[in-house]
């Protein structure tokens, strides 16, 4: 993620209370104070999936900081159900643009 100093001067810092949902209570503070986001238009980096990763590693974690993060941000707890069909339009626009962009269908 990238974001203005103006954004990081109006939030502050990361919440480090938090170990594996930092970045998006962050993201999350970002919208309630009312910053846009914008989607690049390609891929600037990547990370590797391994056993040893934190994202795999302390995925328990993660369920109970996400879970609080719901919590407060939308005052109930989601089902999983719930959750993938929110999130569902998403993934699919960007998988669309992923491969509309490799066969040159769409440029940016």
């Amino acid at each position: 993620m990238f974001w203005r100093r103006r954004v990081w001067q109006a939030l502050q810092s990361i919440d480090e209370s938090f170990h594996y949902a930092l970045d998006w209570d962050f993201i999350l503070r970002a919208q309630a104070a009312g910053f846009t986001f914008a989607r690049l238009p390609r891929f600037l980096a990547c990370f590797r999936i391994h056993d040893e990763q934190k994202t795999a590693a302390t995925y328990d974690v993660g369920v109970k900081e996400m879970q609080a993060l719901r919590l407060r941000y939308l005052g109930f707890a989601p089902s999983h159900v719930e959750i993938r069909r929110a999130v569902a339009p998403y993934v699919a626009r960007q998988f669309a643009l992923h491969w509309s962009y490799k066969p040159g269908l769409v440029r940016y």
